[in-house]
């Protein structure tokens, strides 16, 4: 290897210190460059906060800042970190952040030496900036204060002082949010880079950049959606700002958003209006994009229709940075030649469209005066035309507009003509299709539109179909129209003509107004169309029509479900047009049924019910008139499907009409009329859920009904029922039969469907209630009692009862009877109750026959069973019948009702129970068993026509067949005294019913007591006779006693056996005492083989009362008294009240007594003297008185030793009563005292001529007065003295009227009276 060159080595180490020169001056400035910016970070941080602070409100936050090394040379330069700023507007309840991650910025060198910082290069690198209003003021106080805020707007730009006068910028990854919650605004924008640079010289500031970024959301109305949607925009815009006049301009640039380009332009004007001007224009806009850079309630507007080629669009935007201003917006567009589509369907070619759209509704679009709003557009169309298949269409000089006034207003000019079946395809219709034929459609639009589908309701023009059928998509229902002529009229269109092709060359003309034609056109219209139509013809055949729209329907499809086809038909009908037809029909004939004058104003009035205002018809001259609906639901396959009909009914005419209508076949309907007013509902093909919903009144007039069964006729004048549901209620209405007081029916059948439908198991019952205030069964009794009995016999017995009992049991009947008041003769009852009802096909029960009498009650229940005529072995209407009755209170109560004519009951209580049951035939009764038990608690009888009353402490009356046992009546007196009476009565319904006839019935009773006291029965009768008005007490009349005993006779026929064990009268005590007492067949009074005992002396009695003259009672008395001892009849006696007599040692003797008197009693209960006549005869033995004192001390001319131990020779004597007066014949008494002769006549009380003989030798002659003599004749007895005893009351003299003992010597006047 060569050595180098001294000279090359000198050379290369020149050049060496050269370039160590260079680079340490290269090294040494950045070095010192960042020497001076490490030393001055403090000054930016400074600098930078005093600038914030004098330029906004917040907080600055600066993090770290680095001086670079060789970044920014030859200038100094910075690296700040994590800048944060924040600031609120208490005003607003604005909150803004700025949060930058990395600023680098660039300062000259002597700038910065001398504190004057000019930012020569700015490069911002992620950075986020977010603003958001968040507020609970309410709206309108926002916007006062923001409104208020901007009212002193600042005028000009003013740039920061820290811009040099050059400065470069760049902007990477920086993220931009507004959000405002008060007014809904959302702005989002990515810068993902830009970089640029403004130049300033003198007031003019110019520059350039480049950008690029994302707008993800341009929203000034969240709430209608945000503008270009995520697109990416980018741009090389250049600027200039005329600081003395603050204008901005920016010149023509290129925008590319997305995938379109805008030729952009815009003018800022920063003084004090601070307002703007943008213009963007594109020749071959994209249509399609163009909607996915508009808001969503836009897009949506726009999404049916595309453009195949690109539009011309030229947009202009003028306005001011201010809430609440408006910007004028006016853009043009155009196209040629251009195709399209509808809802991706439509297809429309040689489209020629040109027009513009504006935000003012000035009439010319360049008018200087234009005042845009906020909800003002305009679209104007100059001209369009287009081609929708083989549908011209034409509309020239149109435009819609929206304001604030008018929402959709449209003014257009059009014109369609085409093929029907195009049409069909155009209005996209589901529901309807047609078939053949054309239209024109010739129409101006004026008007403000709610919607698109109301479009022709602001129309005015005609609209015209000819030569058609319209075919209802889902059945392939076809109806042939010859003519479809309306006259387009606003909202309320008027159909000229619809004409429809029937059968037989027939045709139905239609006419009328349509309301809303809009919804015609539109698939599912919101709002259907309102169809007023009108038809008048004379025929209609309901079965024709039916067949010409099957007509077309393939025959494998005809016999589907009518019911399905008919609820698609509706349902389609109502979804377009909701018709209403008023139908005047003279005749209308469907399934063989005729119905004639037939007018009718339906409606539909929703896609399932059919609305009756009005449907009148009349079917086989009954009149009926329709309003409410027929409602047709949506099929269900897995059930049987209903068609429900909810009616106000109003029919009338011939009752016959139903005798066809339900198949009536239990009787015969002959005359009468019907009318029914009500409401009916249910389902129309089940006849029984119609009749189970009706709801109204029926009423029928002079009706007359046959039942065959029973041969009889049923008729009535008037008859108003309610119908509810399957209920009918027969309302309370008075029956007036004759002169019979008025009485009322009322009743309700339940579930009565089941009566008139053959086909539906019967659940129904009949409920009839007759209620009477009063019934008085005398009147009823009468009018029984005239009618023809043998002829209604006759009828009676033609009558099956089985059958009738059969088909009445079909309704399961239950009658109720109550009457208030029940008069029978002289009984009047209330509260009357009953109930009856059929417990099976034969058998009728009455239930609770509830009878109140005064203060008593009954039941009776019973029943009668019908036997069937094929089992009955030819009887005629054999039935068997049972009854049962309970009665129960107080006992005078039946004093009424067993008439009872000599006793009242006064007071206890009663029960009775009974039955009677039996069979029979010919409707007459055949055999019977009745029997009943009657029982009286205490009671008390008043004997009638006296003052007696008898204690009856119970009674036991037992009744069979007709025969009444009294098994006890107990008497119980006070003290120990009772009276028990058993008996019988036969015939006792003869006995019940009073009926007097001889032998129509007979009473026997025994009367028995174990002891009686006539001082107990006067003790009970005298304190009853204490409580008792003596000055209302009527005098006793022999008339009112013999009415009582011809009452006893009468009512009971009665006879009676009495047996006392032990009676005592008046303290006498008897024994033994027997008695029979009856009535003889001339209605005498008869007391027979009376008999009773005295202790050893016996007494047979006999006693007849005829009881048939009026005012007298003539009676018989016979009577035998046997050994009555003298003493125990004086004891008995108390001594007659003397106590000298009952001093005396000795009474004896006895008593034979046998007398036969016929007599009368008059008026007053008193014996005629003058009536008596009869014997009597007396025998007294053994007759004795000894020491009684008055006798003693009366004695003259005798001595008184005498008289101190008298015995008498037996007395005999007959006695005779002569018109009553008693002849005395001369009777001989012997005693130890004296010897005596009495003889004569009297009549006690009134008349005495009594003569005593005594012979002289009861005073001459000596006596001891111990020894009895025999008897001496009247003649051997010697002379005598003779004392008369005369009176007569009746004498004219007075003197002879008193009573006078005469002393007489002799006896001729006794002897001369004797021959007289």
């Amino acid at each position: 290897m060569k050595p180098e060159p001294t000279k090359h080595r000198k050379s290369r180490l020149k050049l060496l210190k050269r370039i160590g020169l260079i680079l340490a001056v290269l090294l040494l400035a950045p070095t010192l460059l960042f020497t001076i910016g490490w030393f001055n970070r403090d000054l930016l941080i400074d600098q930078l906060q005093d600038w914030y602070k004098n330029n906004s409100r917040g907080q600055l936050e600066i993090g770290k800042v680095d001086a670079t090394f060789l970044k920014g040379f030859p200038n100094v330069g910075f690296t700040i970190n994590d800048i944060y700023q924040s600031s609120f507007d208490t005003i607003l309840d604005k909150r803004s952040t700025i949060s930058i991650k990395q600023a680098q910025v660039s300062i000259a060198a002597a700038d910065l030496l001398s504190g004057n910082l000019e930012f020569k290069n700015i490069k911002i690198q992620n950075a986020e900036i977010h603003t958001e209003v968040i507020s609970e003021k309410t709206v309108e106080e926002y916007v006062r204060l923001k409104m208020q805020k901007q009212a002193d707007p600042s005028s000009g730009l003013n740039l920061p002082e820290w811009l040099s006068k050059k400065t470069d910028f760049s902007l990477r990854d920086v993220h931009f949010i507004s959000k405002d919650t008060m007014l809904h605004k959302y702005f989002d924008v990515e810068v993902h880079n830009a970089n640029g640079s403004i130049s300033m010289a003198d007031d003019k500031v110019s520059g350039k950049m480049n950008f690029k970024g994302t707008v993800n959301d341009l929203g000034f109305n969240t709430r209608k959606g945000s503008y270009i949607n995520g697109a990416m925009v980018t741009g090389s815009p250049e600027f200039l700002l005329d600081q003395n006049t603050n204008l901005l301009s920016v010149p023509e640039f290129l925008m590319e958003i997305g995938t379109q380009n805008f030729k952009t332009k815009a003018d800022f004007d920063f003084n004090a209006t601070n307002s703007y001007y943008f213009s963007l224009q594109n020749t071959e806009t994209d249509f399609q994009e163009l909607k996915e850079l508009l808001p969503e309630n836009i897009t949506a507007k726009l999404s049916p229709y595309n453009l195949t080629e690109t539009i011309s669009a030229d947009l202009r935007l003028k306005g001011k940075f201010r809430y609440g201003d408006v910007p004028y917006i006016d853009a043009d567009f155009s196209t040629s030649g251009n195709s399209g589509s509808f809802k991706d369907s439509l297809q429309l070619e040689n489209i020629e469209l040109k027009g513009y759209l504006t935000n003012t509704l000035s009439k010319e679009k360049d008018s200087a005066n234009y005042e845009p709003s906020r909800r003002d557009i305009k679209i104007y169309f100059e001209d369009f035309n287009a081609d929708l298949e083989d549908i011209k269409i034409f509309a020239d000089n149109s435009y819609y507009q929206s304001s604030e006034e008018a929402h959709n207003y449209m003014n257009a000019h059009l014109k369609m003509y085409g093929s029907n079946e195009t049409l069909a395809r155009v209005m996209q219709n589901s529901n309807f299709n047609f078939i053949g034929g054309s239209f024109d459609l010739v129409a101006r639009i004026d008007g403000d539109i709610p919607n698109t589908g109301e479009v022709f309701n602001s129309a005015e023009g005609r609209f015209t179909i000819r030569n058609t059928r319209v075919v209802l998509n889902e059945n392939n229902l076809q109806l042939p129209v010859q003519l479809l002529d309306i006259k387009l009229k606003q909202n309320i269109s008027v159909l000229d003509n619809l004409i429809v092709n029937l059968p037989n060359e027939e045709q139905f003309i239609f006419n009328g107004t349509i309301k809303n034609i809009s919804s015609l056109m539109a698939d599912d219209p919101e709002k259907p169309a309102l169809a007023n139509v009108f038809l008048k013809s004379e025929a209609l055949n309901i079965n024709d029509l039916i067949t010409t729209a099957k007509e077309f329907i393939p025959p494998a499809e005809r016999s589907g479900n009518d019911l399905k086809t008919l609820h698609q038909t509706f349902n389609a009908i109502y979804r377009k047009f909701q018709p209403r037809f008023r139908l005047d029909i003279n005749s209308v004939e469907y399934n063989d049924n005729t119905y004639e004058v037939l007018e009718a104003d339906i409606q539909l009035t929703d896609p399932e019910t059919v609305s009756f205002s009005n449907l009148g018809f009349i079917y086989q001259d009954a009149f009926t008139e329709l309003k409410g609906t027929l409602k047709i639901p949506k099929p269900d396959n897995n059930f049987e499907e209903p068609i429900f009909l909810n009616v106000a009914a109003n029919s009338s005419g011939p009752l016959k009409i139903f005798q066809d209508l339900f198949n009536i076949q239990l009787l015969d309907i002959n005359t009468g009329e019907y009318t029914f007013s009500g409401n009916l509902t249910g389902n129309v093909q089940k006849t029984e859920e119609l009749l189970r919903n009706i709801n109204g009144d029926l009423k029928l007039l002079n009706a007359s009904f046959y039942y065959p069964e029973a041969a009889i006729d049923i008729e009535f004048d008037s008859l108003k029922v309610g119908v509810h549901d399957s209920n009918i209620k027969l309302d309370r209405f008075i029956v007036e039969i004759g002169e019979h007081h008025p009485f009322s029916l009322r009743g309700r059948i339940e579930d009565f469907p089941g009566f008139l439908l053959d086909s539906l198991q019967s659940t129904g019952k009949i409920f009839v209630t007759l209620d009477s205030p009063l019934v008085d069964m005398d009147d009823w009794m009468k009018t029984v009692n005239s009618m023809d009995l043998e002829k209604a016999d006759k009828s009676l017995k033609k009558r099956d009862l089985y059958a009738v009992f059969s088909d009445i049991y079909r309704f399961d009947p239950e009658f109720n009877l109550v009457v208030d008041t029940l008069k029978y003769k002289e009984l009047v009852s209330k509260d009357i109750n009953a109930k009856v009802y059929f417990e099976d096909e034969s058998t009728l029960k009455l239930e609770d026959l509830k009878i109140k009498f005064r203060d008593s009650r009954a039941t009776i229940r019973g029943e009668l069973a019908a036997q069937d005529l094929n089992d009955s072995l030819g009887n005629q209407n054999p039935f068997n019948f049972k009854f049962s009755a309970e009665a129960s209170g107080r006992s005078n109560d039946l004093n009424d009702l067993l008439q009872t004519v000599n006793f009242d009951l006064r007071s206890g209580n009663f029960e009775f129970r009974g039955s009677y049951n039996g069979q029979a035939s010919d409707l007459k009764i055949m055999n019977s068993n009745a029997s009943g038990d009657l029982i009286l608690g205490k009671t008390r009888v008043d004997i009638k026509g006296t003052s007696i009353q008898v204690p009856v402490d119970s009674l036991h009356l037992y009744i069979e067949n007709n025969l009444a046992t009294l098994e006890r009546l107990d008497v119980e007196l006070p003290g120990k005294s009772s009276i028990d009476i058993t008996g019988k009565i036969d015939n006792f319904s003869n006995f019940i019913n009073n009926d007097q006839a001889i032998d129509s019935h007979n009473s026997s009773f025994k009367i028995t007591s174990t002891y009686l006291d006539n001082k107990d029965i006067k003790t009970f009768i005298g304190a009853d006779e204490k409580k008792k008005d003596s000055a209302k007490a009527k005098p006793f009349e022999m008339k009112n006693l013999k009415d009582i005993i011809s009452k006893i006779n009468n009512s009971y026929f009665p006879s009676a056996t009495i047996e006392i064990d032990s009676l005592i009268y008046n303290k006498m005590a008897f024994s033994n005492f027997a008695s029979e007492i009856g009535f003889n067949n001339s209605g005498d009074l008869k007391v027979d083989n009376t008999s009773l005992e005295y202790f050893e002396a016996s007494a047979k009695l006999m006693l007849q009362a005829g009881l048939e003259t009026s005012k007298n009672l003539p009676v018989r008395i016979k009577m035998n008294i046997e050994d009555l001892a003298i003493e125990n009849l004086v004891k008995d006696l108390d001594y007659f009240k003397d106590d000298e007599l009952r001093k005396a040692e000795k009474i004896g003797g006895d008593l034979d007594l046998n007398f036969d008197v016929n007599g009368i009693l008059d008026e007053r209960g008193k014996l005629k003297m003058n009536s008596l006549n009869g014997t009597m005869q007396v025998d007294i033995t053994g007759l004795a008185l000894y020491d009684y004192q008055p006798l003693i001390e009366s004695v003259v001319l005798l001595k008184e030793e005498r008289f101190e131990r008298l015995e008498f020779q037996p007395i005999r004597q007959t006695f005779e009563v002569v018109d009553g007066k008693i002849m005395v014949p001369r009777t001989q008494l012997q005693s130890t005292a004296m010897q005596v002769f009495v003889e004569g006549e009297l009549k006690p009380g009134e008349y005495y001529n009594l003569w005593i003989s005594v012979p002289w030798n009861n005073i001459f002659k000596s006596r001891d007065g111990i020894e009895l003599p025999e008897k001496i004749s009247f003649e051997k007895s010697g002379a005598k003295f003779y004392l008369q005893i005369v009176q007569d009351k009746e004498s004219e003299k007075e003197r002879e009227q008193k009573l006078k003992t005469k002393f007489r010597l002799g006896n001729r006047k006794l002897e001369k009276s004797k021959e007289n």
